[in-house]
């Protein structure tokens, strides 16, 4: 890849992509500090910790996508 290839692919990340995974990576550590205060036998533990797991999923399927381009 080219300096200039380079470059544009960092603005890219910058201008387009950062903001979104700030605010996943937000969103996820919001989800995640509930999680650590719950108990975890109950029902709303695991609906909150199967909506986190899908959340990080998509936050790291949206992270690879961009470096695999």
């Amino acid at each position: 890849m080219s300096q200039r290839q380079e470059k544009l692919q960092k603005e890219m990340w910058e201008e387009i992509h950062k903001e979104k995974h700030e605010k996943a990576l937000e969103e996820l550590r919001t989800i995640k500090n509930k999680l650590d205060t719950m108990n975890k036998d109950s029902d709303e533990y695991r609906k909150l910790e199967a909506e986190y797991n899908q959340k990080y999923q998509s936050a790291e399927e949206f992270f690879m996508i961009y470096y695999e381009s």
